[in-house]
C-alpha cells in the first residue's frame, strides 16, 4: 500500500473543536488527541494496488478535528479540493434545521495509515468489523477530506450534534487523493426535471415541494419549471410576499423582472465561478440592495 505522503500545507484549517458527546455507537472514546471508533472495514477490490476502506460515522465537530482539507491554490498546487464556498456550507446548515432531515451521502476522507490502528483485523480478506483509533501526533490530522467539506462545515454551523457518514481510504498519495475527487465530482449528474415530476404519481407533490423549499430553497423540478426559481423567491427574502402574483395585492415586483433578472446572472455563472449557486448568489445580491437601499422597495420607487 502505498504511503500516504505529506502535501503542501493546507491552505484552510480548523483548529480542533470541542467534541460533542458521541451518540451510541458513533465514537466510542475520546482520549487526548485520539479518537475511537467502531467500524467496517473491507477491500472493494482484490488488487493490492487498490486501497482497503474504513467506513463509520462520526460528528462533525471531531471530524473537523482529525480531518483536514487540501485547498487547490496558488501556492498548494497539489491540493485536490475546491475553495471552501461559505454559501453552500450556509445551505447545508439550512438543511439541517428541519429534525427530519438527514444526509445519507458520505464524507470522503483519506486516512494516513501511520495514524491509525486496528484493535481487531478484519474478520476475512474482503470485510469485517473492527475498533480503529485515529491519533494526531504533533497536531498534524491522520485524515484529509477528498469530498463532503460543505457537509462536514455546514453541520458544524448547526447547533446540534450532527452525525455524518464516513468513508476513508487507507493511504494513498497525492495522485490517489486528486484521482478520487475528480472521479466523484465529475460522476454526479443532475436529476431531470421531468424525472422528479415523475414523483407525483407516486408522492403529494405539495408536501414534497414544501419540504423541499423550506430546507435547501429548491423545487427540484417537483412543480411546473416555468415558475420553480419564482417559488423559491416568493419564500425568501427579500422577494417575499412582494411579488406580483394575482393572489397578492400587496406586489409590486413583476415576477417577469426577477426571471430577465436571474437570467443576467446564469449567463456570468461559470465567469463568475457560482454554478449551481446562481439562485443563492441572486438572492444575496438583492438582500443587500435591500439593506442599502430599503427606502426604495416600495410600489411607486422606479429607483
Amino acid at each position: 500500500m502505498t504511503k500516504m505522503a505529506p502535501t503542501a500545507k493546507p491552505t484552510h484549517s480548523v483548529a480542533p473543536a470541542k467534541a460533542a458527546v458521541a451518540k451510541k455507537g458513533a465514537s466510542i472514546s475520546k482520549a487526548g488527541n485520539s479518537f475511537t471508533y467502531e467500524a467496517l472495514s473491507y477491500a472493494q477490490r482484490s488488487n493490492e494496488n487498490a486501497p482497503r476502506f474504513v467506513l463509520f460515522h462520526a460528528p462533525a465537530q471531531e471530524i473537523a478535528s482529525w480531518a483536514d482539507v487540501d485547498r487547490l491554490a496558488h501556492d498548494n498546487k497539489t491540493g485536490a479540493q475546491r475553495p471552501l464556498q461559505e454559501l453552500k456550507a450556509a445551505k447545508v446548515a439550512k438543511f439541517l434545521r428541519r429534525p427530519e432531515n438527514t444526509i445519507p451521502t458520505a464524507v470522503v476522507i483519506a486516512l494516513d495509515t501511520k495514524s491509525v490502528d486496528f484493535k481487531a483485523s478484519p474478520q476475512s480478506q474482503s470485510s469485517g468489523l473492527l475498533t480503529i483509533k485515529l491519533t494526531m501526533a504533533n497536531e498534524k490530522r491522520p485524515g484529509l477530506i477528498i469530498d463532503g467539506q460543505h457537509r462536514v462545515y455546514g453541520a458544524l454551523k448547526h447547533p446540534g450534534d450532527v452525525q455524518l457518514n464516513v468513508v476513508a481510504f487507507l493511504g494513498g498519495n497525492d495522485a490517489e487523493r486528486a484521482f478520487q475527487f475528480v472521479v466523484i465530482n465529475n460522476s454526479a449528474a443532475k436529476v431531470s426535471k421531468d424525472h422528479i415530476r415523475a414523483l407525483n404519481l407516486q408522492f403529494d407533490p405539495d408536501a414534497l415541494n414544501k419540504r423541499l423549499l423550506e430546507s435547501s430553497g429548491a423545487t427540484m423540478g417537483v412543480s411546473d419549471s416555468k415558475y420553480a426559481d419564482l417559488e423559491v423567491f416568493d419564500k425568501e427574502e427579500p422577494f417575499v410576499g412582494l411579488i406580483q402574483w394575482p393572489t397578492n395585492a400587496n406586489g409590486f415586483i413583476a415576477a417577469t423582472a426577477l426571471e430577465s433578472a436571474l437570467t443576467e446572472t446564469r449567463e456570468r455563472a461559470a465567469l463568475l465561478g457560482i454554478e449551481g449557486l446562481e439562485t443563492d448568489v441572486f438572492l444575496q445580491i438583492w438582500r443587500k440592495i435591500k439593506e442599502i437601499r430599503g427606502a426604495a422597495w416600495n410600489g411607486q420607487s422606479r429607483s
